[in-house]
C-alpha cells in the first residue's frame, strides 16, 4: 500500500504519539480528576496483553473517520474503563519514546564525552568558558535521556513487549 507522500517526513512511530495526544484531548472531558481516583495503579501484564489485543480495532475505528465515533463509548462497550485504556496507551507511548531515547543516548553520550575532552583540553578557553560549555553539554545529556512518568516495572513490561508494541504501532500509518 502506497503511503501518503505527506507522511514521509515523519516516522510512523511519531504519528501514534500525535494520535494519543488527540485522543487524550478528546477524552479529557470524560475523565475523573486524579484526586478522585487516588494513586495510579501500575499497568499489569494482563492489561498490557489485553491492550495489545484491542488496540488495532480501536485505532481502526478511530481512523475510519466517522464523525459519530466516540472513543469513550467505544471503549465502554468493549469492557474497558476508557481512562484506564488511555492511561495504558499513554504509558506505552511514553515508554516506547523512552526506549528510543535510551537507544540514542549511548551514541549521543559518546559524542558528547568526546566534545567534553576537547573542551577540557582546549588552551584557547578560559576556566569560566570551559565551565559554561561543560554545563551546556551536561544539559544536553540530560535532555537526551529525558524524564518519563513510567514506573520501572512498567518499563520492564514495555521493554519485554517492545517488538510487539512497535509492530502494533508502526502500521497505523
Amino acid at each position: 500500500m502506497e503511503r501518503n507522500p505527506a507522511h514521509r517526513s515523519v516516522p510512523p512511530f511519531w504519528h501514534v504519539v500525535i494520535l494519543m495526544l488527540l485522543i487524550g484531548a478528546y477524552a479529557a472531558p470524560h475523565q475523573v480528576s486524579a484526586a478522585d481516583d487516588g494513586p495510579e495503579v501500575p499497568i499489569t501484564a494482563d492489561e498490557l496483553e489485553r491492550f495489545i489485543s484491542d488496540w488495532p480495532a480501536f485505532t481502526a475505528a478511530a481512523r475510519a473517520g466517522s464523525v459519530a465515533f466516540d472513543p469513550h463509548r467505544y471503549l465502554l462497550e468493549r469492557g474497558w474503563e476508557p481512562e484506564r485504556f488511555l492511561l495504558i496507551a499513554g504509558r506505552v507511548t511514553e515508554g516506547l519514546v523512552a526506549l528510543e531515547r535510551e537507544d540514542q543516548a549511548e551514541a549521543v553520550s559518546a559524542e558528547l564525552e568526546q566534545r567534553r575532552r576537547v573542551i577540557l583540553e582546549s588552551p584557547d578557553l578560559t576556566p569560566r568558558q570551559r565551565e559554561r560549555m561543560i554545563a551546556s553539554l551536561n544539559q544536553a545529556v540530560d535532555e537526551v535521556r529525558g524524564e518519563h512518568g513510567v514506573s520501572t516495572a512498567e518499563m520492564e513490561l514495555i521493554r519485554h513487549h517492545r517488538d510487539r508494541l512497535r509492530t502494533l504501532i508502526d502500521p497505523i500509518y
